[in-house]
């Protein structure tokens, strides 16, 4: 899988609530482009599609059925680099949570 030219985005530089690092689950990442949830294979988010629809031609692309869910998004691999620890990003979610409950109450 080739990455999609995009510079890498740090991990480090995500909000920890759109990251996942936790030992003994995959390491799963929120893509930029069409903000669901993906699986992180070798550092770069799985190829996905976003969903929309492709747009109309008069040729055939495919012969037989198309891919579902439209086009390849953007944000399909796009590197990720981890430069953090899961013990750093678990930190870095707990003080989220709790500037999030403070700003409830």
């Amino acid at each position: 899988m080739r990455h999609n030219g995009r510079a890498p985005i740090k991990a480090s530089s995500l909000r920890p609530e759109n990251l996942n690092l936790r030992d003994g689950e995959p390491r799963t990442v929120v893509c930029p482009d069409c903000q669901t949830w993906h699986r992180l294979t070798r550092s770069m988010i799985m190829p996905h599609r976003d969903g929309a629809d492709a747009p109309e031609t008069s040729e055939r692309r495919y012969f037989g059925d198309k891919p579902a869910g439209g086009r390849r998004c953007p944000g399909s691999a796009q590197r990720i680099d981890i430069d953090i620890t899961p013990e750093q990003w678990g930190e870095q979610l707990l003080t989220a949570e709790t500037t999030a409950a403070a700003r409830r109450t």
